[in-house]
């Protein structure tokens, strides 16, 4: 599985999940990090990403369907 693989699946993932800010978020924060290390992320680095913003926006979609 290649990087760009794995960033196309979480991306896709986070679209589908919650709309297409998560998706341009995730863009966002990798293309940041990537920048700032002046490489390529890791696939670990991509799913580290993923995470963070996967478990941010579930946590808010059930504190919203809680209320």
């Amino acid at each position: 599985m290649t990087m760009d693989t794995t960033k196309s699946d979480c991306l896709l993932d986070l679209t589908l999940n919650y709309g297409r800010y998560a998706g341009n978020r995730f863009s966002k924060a990798c293309n940041e990090h990537e920048e700032a290390l002046g490489r390529k992320l890791l696939r670990e680095e991509i799913l580290e990403e993923y995470r963070k913003i996967d478990e941010e926006l579930c946590r808010k979609l059930l504190t919203r369907q809680g209320k």
